[in-house]
């Protein structure tokens, strides 16, 4: 009799086990992750997802069996210690129990969950549904006993009051995932850049016709293509009787092609491997007399 009931204290540590590492499971999974995978059709996702939506119902739900368990668990040992060795059986109960609790029914479940938390929720998402389902009826009344004394204490019922506005918590999250290495420094900051989009504006990103850099079409050839060729961007605006005026866009390729006494010497219009660098090509704009 005495080997069934540890088999039972057994067996109600290995339940609380599971509902120890359900409950780190299950409040440590990312919704973001659940969600993701549930839209590309995982059901156990789903299971997690509603699981996570109804939390209060869950969080009843582990915490109910969990103690039943310990409880039962510890409950059974008593009477079998007591039996063994007599009033002094309580104690050592007491200590064996304790022990069996706090490391095989708490932190090791425990500590495997948090390690992987999404991968443990989605194998314990259809249990505990099933467990919630079942003890139903008992946490609809625990359920209105807590509202009514948060009620009392003046605490507001499902409002969640978050810290940080959803565009600071995503920030905060993609920092955090750069400081674990998991996120390249260029690509936090593409996504840095993407959430300020809403507070820029648009002189931050573009350059006012008035500021750009611009050459009159109308100059003779050699002193315009002196001109594209001094300044250091690549297309050059060209523009006839008034700056408003755009009538083409040059480029100092096409500019040393096109003009005979800068074709010999220009390094953008010799043979591909006498060719200087990309950008290096503003000595062209100096004369061959100088």
């Amino acid at each position: 009799m005495g080997w069934l009931t540890f088999s039972i204290v057994l067996l109600c540590l290995l339940i609380s086990a599971f509902f120890a590492a359900s409950e780190t499971a299950l409040t440590g999974a990312s919704r973001a992750s659940m969600l993701r995978l549930s839209k590309q059709g995982n059901s156990e996702a789903s299971v997690v997802s509603r699981l996570i939506n109804m939390r209060e119902r869950m969080i009843g739900a582990l915490l109910l069996g969990n103690n039943i368990a310990n409880i039962g668990a510890s409950a059974l040992a008593t009477g079998v210690f007591t039996a063994w060795f007599g009033d002094v059986g309580v104690l050592y109960a007491t200590a064996v129990m304790t022990v069996m609790v706090v490391v095989f029914a708490e932190v090791l479940p425990k500590t495997i969950a948090i390690n992987a938390p999404d991968r443990i929720s989605l194998l314990v998402a259809r249990p505990m549904r099933l467990t919630i389902f079942v003890l139903g009826p008992l946490l609809t009344v625990i359920e209105t006993i807590v509202l009514a004394l948060m009620k009392l204490l003046g605490i507001k019922v499902g409002a969640h009051q978050a810290v940080l506005s959803p565009t600071e918590r995503l920030r905060g999250a993609v920092d955090l995932l750069h400081h674990e290495g998991k996120v390249e420094k260029q690509d936090r900051d593409m996504l840095g850049g993407l959430l300020d989009l809403s507070e820029l504006q648009v002189s931050d990103v573009m350059v006012h016709r008035t500021e750009m850099t611009m050459v009159n079409a109308d100059l003779p050839p050699e002193e315009l293509v002196r001109e594209v060729l001094a300044s250091e961007y690549t297309r050059i605006p060209l523009w006839r009787e008034k700056p408003e005026n755009i009538v083409a866009c040059c480029t100092p390729r096409i500019c040393c092609a096109r003009s005979a006494p800068m074709r010999a010497t220009c390094p953008r219009s010799m043979p591909p491997r006498s060719r200087c660098r990309p950008g290096s090509c503003r000595r062209c704009a100096r004369s061959p007399n100088s």
